[in-house]
């Protein structure tokens, strides 16, 4: 696995969700089958099983629509350098861990699952926008990766269920597993139907007490479509957990 890290040249790379997700997409479009990534504030790292000449270009495109935004000019990223080589499924494996515990030992979180730009996420089935596959015993890859100095060396546990599912605690689980500013769920958009579709699932009374408390159509909810059992899931699982505190 060809391991590639970009640094910016001074400054940092995002200053917001929106742009951190703009970051995101940017770099996931650029490199289709990686093995890990994780965004930082001046940098990134990316894993790839192949070498990636359209990166660089990628990331270019990146820094001419943020420096639009911040009134800027000139090159947000420095020239990146050749990527290391990991070889074997053991050093590829110490490779991601890396990736993803980056955050933790930069001290920005105590806990890899804090931090959402970073595939640590997806491998362990608390991503609804996933560009990786759910590793096949999550419960030990978290316990590989959480057990370091950095966040508990016993290792910290995966989020077991809703500790509150009250409108912003969904709101929350829902921009966290979407990788979304808070913002969108005020907007048309699949982020907001999703939010919507949650509340209407936990709801016990009437659709119109419903959409009253959320400031919608009772004809908005009515058009819904049915929510996956397994989606709902997902959503309650992180449902207040500090670590999942909303974009």
């Amino acid at each position: 696995m060809f391991h590639y890290v970009a640094r910016t040249r001074q400054g940092l790379l995002f200053h917001s969700p929106g742009q951190a997700r703009r970051l995101w997409l940017t770099a996931a479009r650029a490199a289709p089958g990686l093995g890990a990534m994780c965004l930082m504030p001046n940098h990134l790292h990316l894993q790839h099983p192949r070498e990636l000449p359209g990166l660089a270009q990628a990331l270019a495109g990146y820094s001419r629509w943020v420096n639009a935004q911040r009134g800027h000019r000139g090159r947000l990223f420095e020239p990146i350098p050749a990527p290391s080589w990991a070889e074997g499924p053991q050093k590829v494996r110490r490779d991601a861990r890396y990736i993803h515990l980056n955050p933790c030992r930069a001290r920005m979180v105590s806990d890899p699952l804090a931090w959402p730009w970073s595939t640590y996420r997806d491998v362990v089935g608390l991503s609804l926008a996933p560009l990786l596959p759910r590793a096949a015993d999550v419960n030990r890859l978290h316990r590989y990766v959480s057990a370091d100095p950095s966040t508990c060396v016993e290792g910290t546990l995966l989020p077991a269920g809703p500790v509150d599912t009250s409108r912003w605690a969904l709101q929350a689980a829902v921009s966290e597993l979407l990788r979304v500013p808070l913002a969108a769920l005020g907007q048309r958009g699949p982020a907001r139907t999703l939010w919507l579709q949650c509340a209407l699932a936990l709801h016990e009374g009437s659709r119109t007490q419903l959409a009253l408390a959320l400031g919608v159509d009772r004809s908005t909810l009515r058009r819904l479509p049915p929510l996956s059992p397994t989606t709902l899931d997902r959503v309650l699982r992180v449902a207040g957990d500090p670590r999942f505190p909303g974009l």
